[in-house]
């Protein structure tokens, strides 16, 4: 599995591990050392670019972009782009001067 191509789908991280062949807790510390991250931050970095940039490009709905990105709701979503981006998914959409909104 490839976090960067794959991260739309559910990850493990024992699943990770086995997949690179190591025990879970040393890849966690070595992914932690290497960028600087948790595995789960970086797949919700991941997954709030991938909103990012469909807010920008679609006309998709915030539901459909959450769901899209691999979030278990638009709840989830909302409150995990807010904490990282700094704005509401739909703030986000009407500064970027995004045509697309609702």
């Amino acid at each position: 599995m490839h976090l960067e191509q794959d991260f739309r789908s559910p990850v493990r991280l024992q699943e990770l591990a086995r997949g690179a062949n190591v025990h879970p807790a040393h890849l966690s510390k070595a992914f932690l050392r290497a960028f600087g991250c948790t595995v789960g931050e970086f797949i919700r970095e991941q997954r709030v670019e991938y909103a990012r940039r469909q807010l920008e490009t679609t006309a998709l709905t915030l539901s459909e972009i959450a769901v899209a990105a691999g979030f278990a709701d638009q709840s989830h979503f909302a409150k995990t782009f807010k904490r990282l981006i700094g704005l509401s998914p739909s703030d986000y959409r009407t500064a970027t001067g995004e045509r697309y909104g609702p």
